[in-house]
């Protein structure tokens, strides 16, 4: 490998060995205030880092709580936050009525907000399933992940992990358990995917103390992660 220089900026920090990692300086932690509201705490990650790359639209200029994310979902796209019974409680992933998949960006509301208060860049949903049989493969993942991080933007992945498969997180407790969780950079030119995860340090509920704010999966794992839903890139 070249010896690296490290080229930093408000938008992140890129090694130039071509370009093998890239991290983002402006995707901050935030553990979930509700041990349900993984998506809102994720999504406040993204915006504000939305937020210090001057990103935001007029009108959305300011530095987001959880509080105003949850608000916001709540107001402009239906979510429930207040009352976890609701399905979208934790924030929804799907909001149509398909149970296979569903291409309609409408119907995938963390898309649609972020691409609404943003002001050059246009947030999609990939994978597009609704019931947890996605197709996924590690080098769509990675591609989509290396030009989102690359463009200084956060990656959101919403999907599940499961203690007896490939997709469990580190330290995680045993079982199954749906989540939300957001990307602040990668390295070994993708193959390394830099985990911000709300339910660290016990913010996820029983179970959850050891989980760290930061830290690296492979991209295998992160794809098998995400494969319960899909990526919002």
């Amino acid at each position: 490998m070249l010896a690296s220089v490290a080229v930093a900026s408000a938008l992140g920090t890129t090694t130039a060995s071509a370009a093998s990692s890239k991290r983002l300086n402006g995707v901050w932690w935030t553990g979930q205030q509700e041990n349900y509201w993984c998506g809102y705490a994720a999504l406040r990650s993204a915006v504000n880092n939305e937020y210090q790359i001057k990103n935001l639209k007029s009108g959305y200029r300011y530095f987001w709580s959880q509080k105003d994310i949850a608000d916001h979902m709540q107001n402009n796209y239906g979510m429930h936050p207040y009352d976890n019974y609701y399905y979208d409680g934790s924030c929804a992933w799907y909001t149509g009525s398909s149970n296979t998949t569903d291409t309609n960006q409408d119907n995938y509301p963390v898309g649609r907000m972020l691409t609404k208060i943003t002001s050059a860049f246009t947030w999609v949903a990939y994978g597009c399933c609704t019931t947890g049989n996605n197709q996924l493969s590690s080098s769509e993942v990675k591609w989509r992940l290396k030009s989102t991080i690359n463009s200084n933007h956060s990656v959101l992945a919403c999907g599940r992990s499961n203690s007896n498969g490939s997709s469990y997180m580190p330290n995680y407790p045993t079982g199954y358990f749906e989540h939300w969780i957001a990307t602040d950079g990668y390295t070994n030119d993708g193959d390394t995917v830099c985990v911000v995860d709300p339910a660290a340090q016990g913010c996820g509920g029983s179970g959850f103390g050891n989980v760290q704010k930061y830290y690296n999966v492979s991209i295998k794992k992160f794809t098998d992660f995400a494969w319960y839903h899909g990526l919002i890139w």
